[in-house]
């Protein structure tokens, strides 16, 4: 993908390539090469970082990383970089949701680390009138959760200003200049915190447990939003709202035999239970499944290895879109661990055997 840039002056390229989908997984740290694009035309400073980062090949075919770039004028950057479709039901075939019955409008929104979505709902008859998705603005400043916590312990409130801003103009948009009676909030324990403005510091080191989990409100005034807005409470250090809402709207709890809820996203949470009881425990999932800070590593878009097979001794991949490989994706990497283990080119300890440690795919 060919995109040609026009920074304002005093604005860096790394604002106008966030905004055109280039993502900073390690939070502009220069520390992953994930955010790398090629310069085309124009002139990109080398930073130290970009060297640490980037081989001498790379560069001087144009790469720079994205996240410490800038220019003083017009340039033409090639995207390599995966750009995230957001999945969401579109209204028509959204379910109506369980509402209590009163008049006006309502929206729900899931705050996820990596995407948004919302839903404008007829609060009479719980008929989700709209559906905007959007990714959060706070990727740029970390992929993973844990990222981003450290992030918002240098530059407190940040973070929060900036995903209630975002919400703040979707909900405008959708609402169209009607109040909102109430728009309520789901999202993992880092995304109540960060939207809340609430203090990160004890879910960054262990045993990552917070005495700020519960619900809290906050009025239209103090968020500048059509409608006050309710953040539904975590179930613990990385358990989130999310969770409950899956959890109620799947039965889970009703259940006389054990069921089990997955949420698979950029922190990923399990919940196995019954009505005699529930447990949960989450994971960073997505770092995982989407290749984060591996070298080659993408998301699961065109251009990403996804599955790997053995044909005899020989490789066989598969490429999403079946176009030359760009990359590699979670389920790619599983793949390829388990061939390189069958080929015995990976030892169950993890080391390559190669003389170059690489298993070239």
């Amino acid at each position: 993908m060919k995109l040609p840039l026009h920074p304002a002056p005093g604005q860096s390229l790394a604002e106008l390539l966030f905004a055109a989908g280039v993502e900073f997984p390690c939070g502009g740290e220069g520390a992953c090469g994930g955010c790398k694009v090629r310069m085309l035309e124009g002139d990109v400073p080398i930073t130290e970082a970009m060297r640490k980062a980037l081989s001498d090949g790379e560069i001087r075919d144009g790469w720079r990383l994205a996240c410490g770039a800038s220019s003083t004028g017009p340039v033409m950057v090639e995207i390599e970089q995966w750009s995230p479709q957001v999945l969401a039901g579109d209204a028509g075939h959204a379910a109506p949701m369980p509402v209590e019955p009163r008049g006006g409008l309502g929206a729900a929104i899931d705050l996820g680390t990596t995407t948004l979505v919302v839903q404008l709902v007829d609060l009479s008859t719980g008929e989700v009138l709209s559906v905007e998705t959007a990714l959060n603005p706070q990727a740029r400043f970390g992929a993973d959760v844990m990222t981003r916590l450290q992030y918002d312990l240098g530059h407190p409130g940040a973070l929060s200003g900036l995903i209630r801003e975002a919400l703040g103009g979707i909900l405008s948009r959708m609402s169209a200049g009607r109040p909102l009676v109430e728009v309520v909030l789901a999202g993992n324990t880092a995304m109540h915190h960060l939207f809340g403005a609430l203090p990160v510091e004890p879910m960054t080191r262990a045993p990552f447990l917070s005495p700020a989990l519960g619900g809290y409100r906050l009025s239209a005034r103090e968020l500048g939003w059509p409608g006050p807005a309710e953040f539904l409470p975590c179930l613990g250090g990385f358990v989130g709202s999310d969770l409950v809402c899956g959890i109620v709207a799947s039965r889970l709890d009703q259940h006389s035999h054990p069921q089990a809820l997955f949420d698979i996203g950029t922190n990923g949470e399990v919940v196995v239970g019954s009505a005699g009881g529930i447990l949960c425990a989450s994971t960073a999932a997505g770092p995982a499944f989407e290749g984060g800070r591996i070298y080659a590593g993408m998301r699961a878009g065109t251009g990403a290895i996804d599955s790997v097979h053995l044909r005899g001794t020989a490789l066989d991949c598969h490429v999403i879109g079946g176009d030359p490989a760009r990359g590699i994706c979670g389920s790619g990497l599983v793949d390829a661990a388990a061939c390189a283990l069958s080929l015995g080119a990976l030892l169950p300890n993890g080391r390559l055997t190669t003389p170059d440690k690489r298993f070239a795919l």
